[in-house]
């Protein structure tokens, strides 16, 4: 974890296109072991082009995360996209145990755990992988929770030709 948070930033991989409903589909289908997850995918982005690693990087943390902590007997993780004339916005929600409001101001600090660290095995790295990915692309993240119903990730990040 630790040499993934020291990666993001230095990372000079080439810009690809991203075909983002395929680019979708195969992060929840890298997920699918996960017998009790449904993924609902609404996308409307057709293509960018970028760091397809960055973008792999910043779901998957998120995404794990929210399986990592599903309680529930059938969980849900929502992924929306929508593009619109100077951004680009990302959410991602779940219906998991959700976050104590006490510990969302400090959930994108490098190894911080919101208090879950005695329940699941937890480095508190992969949420500040995503900030510094968000922060790299001069976007924002918003998250809002509620303890035992889950938790929204919104992603804002400025339209560019390309993010590197």
């Amino acid at each position: 974890g630790v040499l993934e948070y020291s990666r993001v930033g230095r990372d000079k991989e080439a810009s690809t296109i991203i075909y983002f409903e395929t680019f979708l589909n195969d992060i929840a289908r890298s997920f699918a072991i996960e017998k009790n997850i449904e993924f609902r995918i609404d996308n409307h982005i057709t293509t960018i082009k970028g760091n397809k690693t960055k973008f792999f990087h910043l779901f998957q943390n998120i995404i794990s995360n929210s399986i990592k902590y599903m309680d529930k007997e059938k969980g849900i993780i929502e992924f929306l996209t929508y593009e619109r004339e100077k951004e680009i916005e990302f959410i991602i929600m779940d219906n998991g145990s959700g976050i104590e409001e006490k510990h969302l101001p400090k959930i994108f600090d490098i190894f911080n755990t919101a208090g879950k660290e005695t329940t699941k095995e937890s480095t508190g790295i992969g949420l500040s992988i995503v900030k510094k990915i968000i922060d790299s692309f001069d976007g924002k993240v918003s998250v809002t929770s509620k303890y035992g119903e889950g938790t929204k990730f919104s992603i804002v990040i400025p339209k560019k030709e390309e993010y590197l």
